[in-house]
């Protein structure tokens, strides 16, 4: 029972830690900022969820428009097929083109935004 509770108290305190240090904003980011506020708030208004979609975007593609996986491209790694089909959703969104970061935000706010 005493190494269980030690266990558990090690844990907290690393847990502890971890939120304590300081959070760090890619530099890479900043460049697409506006970009993304500005199609977040026309898709969703101002209350439009932004911290959550560049929390998205940094998750799949680290903010670099050449990223690639196996199955999509770009800057929110969007998969052929839905890049496909997000312009019959959402017309502004534009033809398909991965290497686009301004059609990569649009598709990934008009996605987000999708029931």
């Amino acid at each position: 029972m005493k190494r269980l509770i030690v266990a558990i108290t090690l844990v907290a305190a690393s847990t502890l830690a971890a939120a304590a240090s300081p959070v760090r904003i890619p530099e890479a980011s900043t460049r697409y900022r506006l970009a993304l506020e500005r199609e977040a708030v026309a898709r969703f208004g101002l209350d439009a969820p932004i911290a959550r979609i560049a929390a998205q975007i940094h998750a799949e593609s680290t903010w670099e428009p050449t990223a690639e996986s196996p199955y999509a491209q770009g800057l929110s790694q969007v998969t052929p097929p839905t890049a496909a089909w997000l312009p019959t959703v959402c017309p502004e969104v534009g033809p398909p083109d991965p290497w686009d970061a301004g059609r990569s935000l649009r598709a990934i706010t008009c996605y987000d935004a999708c029931p």
